[in-house]
């Protein structure tokens, strides 16, 4: 049995791990960032039940094998071919840390019990909390990290399939081989947590009563509106299309159309003579030929912004430049997307062979800045990222930012 139990808390370290992992990826975060998220995850809900126990030091920190699967973990994940493989699309990445978590938790929600039993603990409200207290511990610690409100207080029932599965293994125990009776446990929480998030089933939530939603005219504590609700409409190749519901700040609840996106980037590939590579390319939502900078969608939300700009600027152009200054981030849309625009600046430019996709045709000329400015003044560029990028690079040159 001890084999048993190593191989499940084993199993549900890396799950948590890969789901901490996965959160400081789509937060952007940096190699070590990734890996403390990870590694947090990974021990700190079976920290939180050694001290409840009274078992110190915690397990963590007697036995290194539990951090040291928490970091791998962490950083094969972050390895950039595995990030194409695991965090694909936004969908693919929602579903990795969906099934990462609650394997996670419904493992550690009965192994829990199992070690409580074994210190003398007898107390089924005790058993049940040390199981609640492990399972979702390490994902609470996850989200303040990553600066997010923890799942367990806002997502699709949480802690009440680990409490389902905790009971079921109680009343089971008496019944069954061991094994049996946790393998029978971490199902059932696994499969409740799933279906709770395919088909978003909630418990009541509290919402302001009609006596305290502030009128119309009445000032508001803030601006932001909060999701309550969402449901995807349309799958694409390049958006998702939703409709949510929203709590607005005075308490009233409204409709909100969205698309959502991968993100993207652009480039002002400059050369040294201070000429920008700029590209002639048929729009079809407009039906003309605009002049743009090189700009393409992430391949992912796990693609770096600099490596996808990289990679869009040699597909489309051909160049590969030895230095990307980043200049900020664009909102094309921010009315009904939340389409990201990240922006560079391309220097040290080598020129190669363009390597376009089967469907794409666009045609390369270099202007001087000055001129492309002036372009831009009389309207006569009316796409958006590239206003906004190449005045931003007009600006660094003449020493105004």
């Amino acid at each position: 049995m001890d084999t048993f139990f190593f191989i499940l808390e084993l199993i549900g370290t890396i799950a948590f791990a890969v789901s901490g992992a996965a959160v400081g990826i789509r937060k952007e975060m940096d190699l070590f960032g990734v890996c403390i998220l990870g590694s947090a995850t990974a021990v700190g809900g079976g920290i939180l039940r050694d001290l409840m126990l009274g078992l110190t030091p915690p397990m963590a920190f007697r036995d290194p094998v539990w951090l040291i699967v928490g970091l791998l973990s962490s950083v094969l994940l972050f390895f950039p071919a595995m990030r194409r493989t695991a965090l694909k699309n936004k969908r693919a990445s929602d579903l990795l840390l969906l099934v990462s978590d609650a394997v996670g938790m419904g493992i550690f929600g009965a192994t829990a019990i199992l070690l409580a039993e074994r210190s003398g603990q007898s107390s089924v409200w005790l058993l049940l909390f040390v199981a609640l207290l492990t399972g979702t511990g390490g994902g609470v610690l996850r989200d303040v990290l990553a600066g997010e409100v923890p799942s367990v207080f806002r997502r699709h029932v949480y802690a009440s399939a680990l409490l389902v599965g905790a009971g079921l293994f109680l009343l089971l125990q008496p019944v069954l081989p061991e094994a049996a009776a946790v393998i029978l446990s971490i199902l059932v929480t696994v499969t409740l947590r799933c279906l709770a998030a395919h088909y978003r089933w909630n418990l009541p939530r509290a919402h302001a009563l009609s006596d305290d939603v502030k009128g119309a005219d009445e000032p508001m504590d803030e601006l932001n509106e909060v999701m309550t609700a969402s449901k995807l409409v349309y799958h694409g190749k390049i958006l998702d299309f939703y409709t949510d519901t929203v709590r607005l700040p005075n308490g009233h609840t409204a409709s909100r159309e969205l698309s959502r996106h991968v993100g993207a980037v652009c480039v002002v590939p400059m050369t040294d003579d201070g000429r920008v590579i700029v590209e002639k390319q048929f729009r079809y939502p407009l039906n003309e030929v605009i002049l743009e900078i090189p700009a393409g969608k992430r391949d992912s939300k796990a693609e770096p912004p600099e490596e996808a700009a990289r990679r869009e600027l040699r597909e489309e152009t051909g160049i590969e430049p030895k230095e990307l200054i980043c200049l900020g981030t664009y909102y094309p849309a921010a009315a009904y997307s939340d389409e990201v625009i990240w922006m560079y600046l391309a220097r040290g430019l080598t020129f190669g062979e363009q390597k376009l996709d089967d469907d794409e045709f666009l045609a390369l000329e270099a202007m001087p800045l000055s001129d492309l400015v002036q372009e831009i003044a009389k309207g006569n560029v009316p796409d958006g990222k590239t206003q906004a990028a190449v005045l931003r690079v007009w600006c660094m040159e003449n020493g105004t930012i």
